[in-house]
């Protein structure tokens, strides 16, 4: 933006310039020259000290006021002069200002411990009696709290002090631009407030040979607002750990969106809940396009749990001991644009470098009265650590929300990295509403190597079709290769006709995925009937050929989280899938060691691998390809099982318990079942290439008399071996009165004794006698026979038969 316009009439400026100056201006022998009362005359420090450059101070009782001087700047520095403001600097209705302007090529230093206030006195009136104000958030213009001139180096530190404010009223305003290198720290622990179309809180426009740290809160309002943009590269590292918020709407705590079920012919139309001029757009909470030479960081807890032995250990010697010294950074967008943006120009590469965290003695341990001191630095291996919250709302109706989105340039030429990949132990959020949410954008271009996640990455919208909703997308032309997830990964649409996500590979470069914690995609009912038109997908790997394995186990507990005075399984929580999985047509491997898993997988053209073992499964499985591996142990499934015509092995071991059909149509597949139940329901048709079944396992099988298979529930090319302990139990579902049969196995060689063969009845109405019948022709044949009792048999009277 043009934060700095036209200079003002320099006759006057100049006269009531040297009144003022020589008034009330105090040049010390030795020192800054300070101002100690109010003043309008603006000052220069080439000049400042009787013509002679010189350092300023503004007291705590000076104050330079420029309002009605459009065009001038309270504090210009153009020598090697520093500059510290404990007072005021403030101009009302004033356009073209700016508190203070730094020009390129000095050595300085600039403190802000006071005030800066460019504000107008204005307030939006309801023109159109509709209950609702009306117009611009701002009428004034050009308004600039710290302005650095564009090209060159300025060389030394700028400093928003604690307790410090800056806040400015006015369209194409900013509160700290600067536009030059900066050789030295940027400091803000003071806070910035802009309100105004293209309002600007903190622009970094070249390089900075430092670190940037953001402990003060920055504000910004209007249409395309930016609250922080910084484009050029930063040697040291980048810290937030301050409430960072951006918006273009005039309120962010009311909506145009109703949910359906509080909708009735008396509500009002969309188009009038809120006026147009209360919806405009922003453009960002947060834009890098530089690259960070100790990565970027958004503080807040290492970690959330406090054991008695950490209450007690009062030696800080480990990450987590100074959490206490830490403040978590939040980051909120209200509008369409990212909370996080991190973006690559065309022709340049930008690299997060790993991140270098130093902490200060924010709670002033040792009680010297310094809070800025350095108690420990650390370094980690992720080149981005969110510890705080990246937040994203569209709060009206059709605004997309984007929480964290890293993108190359749109041409191909500009790409990202972040080193050692991303590390979020906080919150990652997009929320929309009758629009698209995502939490954590990759586009193209990007490369990520590892996601760790221990916190919440989620996104959710509220909809009425088919939006969607995509916890993490990684597009196409991106790279991210392994995701570590002990947090939760969440896509939720409340709504029956949306399009849950929680995670989308796109770029075919996702290899790993580990889950300790929860990863969910989710339909949620808001009060309408379900369409069925909607999908909840956990984890989205269809567009892959390479390949990809997904292990799910119970993370190992360390500390006593339920205070039990034990450590074990109950301090951890039990890992769960809930949604589809989905795989592409490489060689594929999903391992559910533990926990659950809700929801249908879909195995493509490559070579499959599915193990279960102590967990419980709940949904439908579609096996595509050639070759499959299927091996069940301590686990309870419930569902289907369509193994199409792939050959490999089927294993159901060790208390094992199966309800579903199985189906396949090719004789390839050896199955063996040891010490489990096997409930197979009506629909089976099972072909396989060999039947072991040992160690006390049940057979059950569902059976519609009304509608009477003519084939076999199992039918096996080779070898079935039933051993002698195997216990077969029928069930109906419906009821004729007359005799049939079934075939429960047909074999090339079937080995079963009838003699010691177990039938349970249990599940049989007591009109029928029941029993197991071999049939040997062309093949082995298991069957069951069902015959009705007499009336002697049931003990009836003539009456009663």
């Amino acid at each position: 933006m043009h934060a700095s316009g036209p200079q003002a009439s320099a006759p006057e400026v100049v006269a009531r310039g040297l009144i003022i100056v020589l008034g009330m201006a105090t040049a010390l022998p030795a020192g800054a020259v300070e101002i100690e009362e109010s003043t309008v005359a603006p000052v220069e420090t080439s000049t400042a000290n009787d013509g002679q450059p010189d350092d300023i101070t503004i007291t705590e009782d000076g104050e330079i006021d420029l309002s009605d001087l459009p065009g001038t700047t309270a504090i210009t520095v153009d020598s090697d002069n520093t500059i510290t403001n404990d007072g005021e600097i403030l101009a009302e209705d004033t356009d073209y200002v700016t508190a203070i302007a730094v020009r390129t090529g000095t050595t300085t230093g600039i403190t802000h411990t006071g005030s800066i206030e460019l504000s107008e006195d204005y307030d939006r009136e309801d023109e159109d009696d509709d209950d609702d104000v009306d117009g611009p958030l701002a009428i004034g213009t050009n308004r600039v709290g710290i302005d650095v001139e564009n090209g060159g180096t300025i060389t030394g530190n700028i400093l928003l002090d604690h307790g410090s404010t800056l806040y400015i009223e006015g369209n194409d305003s900013a509160g700290v631009r600067i536009g030059s290198a900066l050789d030295g720290d940027y400091t803000q622990q003071g806070t910035i407030s802009v309100i105004g179309d293209n309002a600007l809180g903190l622009s970094l426009e070249d390089d900075v040979a430092s670190d940037v740290l953001i402990s003060g809160a920055i504000t910004v309002q209007g249409e395309n607002a930016s609250a922080v943009t910084i484009d050029g590269d930063v040697s040291g590292n980048v810290t937030i750990e301050s409430s960072i918020s951006s918006t273009g709407f005039t309120s962010t705590s009311s909506s145009n969106y109703i949910a359906p079920v509080y909708i009735d012919d008396d509500t009002e139309a969309v188009e009038d809940r809120r006026d147009a001029d209360d919806l405009y757009d922003n453009a960002n909470g947060v834009r890098i396009t530089g690259s960070l030479g100790q990565g970027l960081l958004i503080n807040g807890a290492v970690d959330d749990f406090t054991s008695e032995e950490d209450e007690d250990d009062e030696t800080k010697d480990t990450v987590d001991d100074f959490d206490e010294n830490r403040t978590a950074g939040r980051i909120y967008s209200y509008g369409s644009a990212p909370a996080l943006a991190i973006e690559a120009n065309a022709g340049e590469n930008v690299v997060f470098s790993s991140v270098v965290e130093t902490v200060r003695d924010t709670t002033d341990d040792d009680d010297d009265d310094d809070v800025d001191e350095v108690l420990a630095t650390f370094s980690f291996d992720q080149g981005l650590i969110n510890r705080g919250t990246i937040y994203a709302s569209g709060v009206n109706i059709g605004f997309d929300a984007t929480a964290l989105s890293i993108s190359g340039s749109e041409d191909g030429t500009g790409t990202v990295t972040i080193d050692g990949g991303i590390l979020n132990s906080g919150t990652i959020q997009g929320t929309a509403y009758e629009a698209s949410a995502v939490g954590l954008l990759l586009g193209n271009g990007t490369a990520i190597g590892t996601l760790e996640n221990s916190g919440s990455i989620a996104a959710t919208t509220y909809t009425l079709t088919d939006d969607t909703a995509k916890a993490l997308f990684i597009s196409n032309g991106s790279t991210l290769e392994a995701i570590l997830n002990s947090g939760s990964i969440t896509a939720s649409s409340n709504g029956y006709g949306g399009a849950a996500t929680a995670i989308t590979d796109e770029s075919d470069t996702l290899r790993y995925i580990t889950n300790t914690g929860a990863i969910s995609g989710l339909l949620i009912s808001d009060g309408r009937e379900d369409s069925e038109t909607g999908s909840s997908i956990a984890i989205d790997l269809s567009a892959q050929t390479a390949g990809a394995t997904i292990i799910q186990y119970q993370e190992t507990p360390t500390e006593d989280v339920n205070g039990d005075d034990e450590i074990d399984e109950d301090d951890v929580t039990e890992p769960t899938i809930y949604g589809d999985v989905r795989f592409g047509t490489g060689d594929d491997i999903l391992q559910i060691l533990d926990g659950g898993l809700a929801g249908d997988i879909y195995f493509g053209a490559g070579a499959a691998t599915f193990d279960l073992s102590d967990a419980e499964f709940l949904g439908d499985t579609y096996f595509e390809g050639d070759t499959l591996s299927l091996y069940i142990e301590e686990s309870e499934i419930e569902g289907d099982f369509d193994f199409g015509s792939a050959s490999g092995t089927i294993d159901f071991l060790s208390s094992s318990l199966l309800t579903g059909n199985l189906t396949s149509d090719a004789y390839r597949l050896a199955a063996t079942i040891s010490d489990s139940e096997i409930v197979l329901l009506e629909d089976t048709s099972l072909q396989l290439a060999s039947l072991s079944v040992t160690d006390g396992s049940t057979l059950e099988f569902e059976i519609d008399p009304q509608n009477l298979r003519t084939t076999a529930f199992l039918s096996v090319s080779g070898t079935a071996a039933l051993g002698s302990d195997t216990l077969v139990r029928p069930t109906l579902t419906s009821f004729i009165d007359g005799d049939f049969a079934v075939t429960l196995i047909e074999a090339g060689t079937l080995i079963y004794d009838e003699e010691t063969a177990e039938l349970s009845t249990e599940n049989i109405p007591w009109i029928y006698n029941v029993s197991l019948e071999t049939e040997t022709s062309d093949t082995d044949k298991l069957n069951l026979d069902f015959r009705l009792k007499t009336a002697e048999e049931l003990s009836l009277d003539t009456n009663q038969s």
